[in-house]
């Protein structure tokens, strides 16, 4: 055989060796795709696994928050009222008003909770008592933070 056979042969032996080194990447990469698919199906799974345990969490802090209210809104039954939660579209959303230390307090009531405040007058979104006086989480907390100031000053 001649350097130019040779050379012919590897030429036509070339399309061949092309192909297969194709078919081995191509093998690879599925084999990568498969893996990474695993992985991120994995990685999902996990995820959704702590997002499900984190929504839990925060459901079980709003049912005790539930409890508390229901327990202090039956301690001061004439300032506590009830109404529907005009500002969320889901129904079964309620509002509790408290109106402690002569300001108000307002929580939207989970409609899994609703059942814990049947001792709650229940007013129409009409009523004075069930009108919000633009009071914000911070400004509530600070209405919290000074009755129970006062209270602890009148036991000492």
């Amino acid at each position: 055989m001649t350097s130019a056979d040779t050379a012919r042969t590897s030429q036509d032996n070339a399309p061949g060796e092309q192909y297969a080194e194709a078919i081995k990447r191509a093998d690879i990469a599925d084999d990568v795709t498969a893996r990474t698919k695993e992985l991120m199906t994995r990685r999902t799974a996990t995820l959704r696994n702590r997002a499900e345990r984190a929504e839990a969490e925060r459901d079980e802090a709003y049912r005790e928050r539930a409890h508390l209210l229901a327990w202090i809104s039956a301690l001061h039954p004439a300032n506590a009222v009830i109404t529907t939660a005009a500002d969320i579209d889901e129904l079964g959303w309620q509002l509790l008003y408290l109106l402690v230390g002569g300001w108000q307090m307002s929580w939207h009531i989970a409609p899994r909770d609703v059942g814990l405040f049947a001792h709650v007058e229940h007013v129409s979104t009409s009523d004075p008592r069930a009108q919000w006086d633009g009071h914000s989480t911070e400004q509530k907390y600070e209405r919290m933070q000074q009755h129970v100031q006062r209270l602890a000053a009148d036991r000492l």
